[in-house]
Order: C-alpha cells, then structure tokens, then sequence
C-alpha cells in the first residue's frame, strides 16, 4: 500500500499527449483520481485482510462457488445440444450432418437452442 503511488499508475494508463487511452478516462485528472480512488481500495483491501481474514476467504470461496456454478449450467446447455445431436443420429453426428441438414424440424430446434444459449452468453459477459 505505502508503495503505491497514484501519480506513477495514473501515468501509465495516459497517451503521449496526456489523455486517457486503453478505456481510461479521457482526462488526465479523472485518470489521476482513479488511481487515487485504486489507493483507497488497496488500504480497504489491507484493512480487512490484516482485521478479518476469514470474512474475506469466505467472499472469495462463495464467488469462486457462483462462478462455477455458472459454468457448470453452460457446460451442461452446451452438452445438451451435443447429446440431442448423438441420440437423434447414430454414429458419429458430424458423418451424419447431411441427414441432420436435411431434417428442418429438428435443425430448428437446435439452432432454437443456440440461440438461446448465445443469449445467455452475452447476458453472462
């Protein structure tokens, strides 16, 4: 934290002119304040590991947990379409892409389903 120095990080995110570049603020003052705004996020940071160290392993256990417990719902979304591919045509699906290609109820349904899982991507990001 003491070695921190808002002026040195602010001049990192700053263009040869001066302003903002790589999504930083445009202004060279809002980039400063940021960082500034960075230092007392860190001394938070400091304070809660030096004052309660379990609090904080616990938050970070529990969005680690969140965050696999989405990929795990995308994995099994994923999965289900591949699985609807294997059951509906025997063998392997990609030597038989042209029998899936001629079958328009079931390339609705599967382009239905990626549709939604697209979806729920760009809702994730």
């Amino acid at each position: 934290y003491n070695s921190y120095d808002p002026s040195e990080e602010a001049y990192l995110w700053l263009d040869r002119t001066g302003h903002g570049t790589k999504g930083a603020p445009y202004d060279m003052k809002d980039v400063y304040d940021d960082m500034g705004a960075c230092k007392d996020m860190i001394y938070e940071l400091l304070q809660t590991l030096k004052n309660n160290p379990e609090e904080l392993l616990t938050r970070t256990l529990e969005a680690i947990a969140s965050q696999v417990d989405e990929l795990n719902a995308e994995l099994q979304e994923h999965s289900a379409v591949w699985n609807f591919l294997c059951k509906n045509y025997h063998g392997t699906p990609l030597l038989n892409l042209n029998e899936l290609l001629e079958n328009e109820e079931d390339m609705a349904q599967i382009c239905s389903t990626i549709d939604i899982l697209n979806k729920k991507e760009k809702t994730l990001e």
